[in-house]
């Protein structure tokens, strides 16, 4: 499935014009920041402790695994980083942490211009 899904993406890459592959691009950026909504919906009150707890090597890494998708996608499409990072800065703007294991979340998520 995941070869199928790459061989995929490089025809859409090969395939798509400018404008579509920035389509593509906004999609993503925006899937990813929802992504991060929900979980940053779920770590109110939440320290790196309790994070810490759960996974003593990798606090964060569960939380952080979901986004090597959309990298993995964005690379195979040949997605431009500072594109992409640029359309990314105003859908993370009104992301709020809310609390200290959210704020450290949000430093750890690629694109959120923190």
């Amino acid at each position: 499935m995941l070869f199928a899904d790459v061989v995929r993406s490089m025809d859409i890459a090969a395939a798509v014009d400018v404008e579509r592959l920035r389509e593509i691009m906004t999609e993503l950026v925006e899937r990813s920041a929802a992504l991060t909504r929900s979980i940053v919906r779920t770590l109110p009150g939440k320290t790196e402790a309790d994070l810490r707890a759960a996974n003593p090597d990798d606090p964060y890494g569960a939380l952080l695994q979901p986004y090597e998708a959309y990298r993995t996608r964005a690379d195979d499409l040949g997605c431009d980083q500072v594109q992409l990072r640029r359309l990314a800065c105003p859908e993370y703007q009104d992301i709020e942490p809310n609390g200290p294991a959210a704020e450290e979340f949000l430093s750890r998520v690629p694109d959120t211009c923190r």
